[in-house]
C-alpha cells in the first residue's frame, strides 16, 4: 500500500499548471467560455427575477428555486467534464492534441463524468430537504446530521480517484478507488487543502480589489436585522450585481481555467502515486 506524498503531489499539480499552460488554455478555453456565458445570462435572469419579486414584496418568489439555476448547473457540469477529461488525458496518456486550438469532445467517458456530480447533487438535495423538513433542533438530531455529513464527505474523498480511473479504464471501478485510498484519507484531504487554499486566497484578494465582494458583509449582518429574510435577499441581490462587472467575469473565467487544471492534476498525480507509477509515466488509454 502506497502513501500519498502531499507536497510532492501538490508540487506536480502546480508544475503542470506552469509547464503545460499553453495546452491547458488550448483544451479548456472554449468549453469554459461557453460555461461562463451561460452562467452569466442565467445569473442575470435570476437576478432580475429576484429584484422584481423584492420590489413586489414577494419574499417567497424571491427566495424560491428557478429554472435558470438548474440550466446553469447542468451546463457547468457538462462543460467541466469536457475539460477535465481532456486534461486528465494530457497527464495520464500524454495526449496533448497538438495543433488543436479548441476542444469540445464529448463521449462515453465525459458522460460518466457528468453522471457522478449529478448523483452527488441529488444526494445533497435530499440531505438539504431532510434538514429543512426536520423541525427538531435537539442535540441528538444535530449530532446525527453532522455524522451523516462527515460520513458523506469521507466517502467522497475516498472515492475521488474514480475520475482518473474512469479515464484510464473507461468505466466505473469504485472498488479500486476505495482500495487505492485506504490509509490515505487525511493525506488526500491535506493535499486538497494545500493545493486549493492559495488559489482561493488569490481569488478573494483580486475579487475584493475589483469590488466583487460587495454585499457579502450584508449577508452576515442580515441575521441582526428586523427583517432577516428580506435583508438576506437584498444582500444576495447586491452580491449578484457586483459579480456582473466585467472584471469579475474575466476573473471568474481565469479562475476556472487555473482551478480546473490544478484540480485535475491533483487527482491524476494522486492516482499515479498511489498506483506506484512514476509521475511522468505515460499510461495506455483504454481500448476503444
Amino acid at each position: 500500500m502506497h502513501k500519498l506524498p502531499v507536497f510532492a503531489t501538490v508540487g506536480r499539480a502546480y508544475s503542470f499548471l506552469v509547464n503545460e499552460c499553453g495546452t491547458i488554455v488550448r483544451l479548456s478555453w472554449l468549453a469554459l467560455l461557453l460555461v461562463t456565458l451561460v452562467q452569466y445570462f442565467a445569473a442575470r435572469a435570476t437576478y432580475e427575477e429576484m429584484v422584481a419579486a423584492l420590489e413586489a414584496r414577494n419574499l417567497a418568489a424571491a427566495s424560491g428555486p428557478r429554472m435558470w439555476e438548474a440550466v446553469s448547473g447542468i451546463f457547468g457540469v457538462v462543460g467541466t467534464a469536457v475539460v477535465a477529461v481532456a486534461l486528465h488525458r494530457v497527464i495520464l496518456f500524454g495526449d496533448r492534441k497538438d495543433n488543436q486550438y479548441y476542444y469540445l469532445g464529448f463521449g462515453r467517458v465525459e458522460l460518466l463524468f457528468v453522471l457522478l456530480p449529478v448523483a452527488i447533487g441529488a444526494i445533497f438535495l435530499a440531505l438539504s430537504f431532510l434538514s429543512a423538513e426536520s423541525d427538531e433542533e435537539s442535540p441528538f438530531v444535530l449530532a446525527a446530521f453532522a455524522v451523516i455529513v462527515f460520513a458523506f464527505f469521507y466517502v467522497m474523498v475516498r472515492l475521488s480517484l474514480i475520475f482518473p480511473i474512469v479515464v484510464v479504464e473507461g468505466r466505473y471501478d469504485f472498488g479500486q478507488a476505495w482500495a487505492l485510498t485506504r490509509g490515505n484519507f487525511w493525506r488526500l484531504f491535506a493535499t486538497w487543502l494545500v493545493a486549493v487554499i492559495p488559489l482561493l486566497l488569490i481569488f478573494m484578494l483580486l475579487a475584493s480589489l475589483f469590488g466583487g465582494l460587495a454585499g457579502v458583509g450584508g449577508m452576515f449582518e442580515a441575521s441582526q436585522s428586523d427583517d432577516p429574510v428580506g435583508a438576506t435577499l437584498r444582500a444576495a441581490v447586491e452580491t449578484a450585481e457586483a459579480a456582473f462587472s466585467f472584471p469579475m467575469i474575466v476573473l471568474g473565467f481565469a479562475f476556472s481555467l487555473v482551478s480546473g487544471a490544478v484540480g485535475v492534476a491533483v487527482l491524476s498525480y494522486s492516482y499515479k502515486f498511489l498506483c506506484g507509477f512514476a509521475p511522468d509515466a505515460i499510461l495506455s488509454p483504454p481500448a476503444t
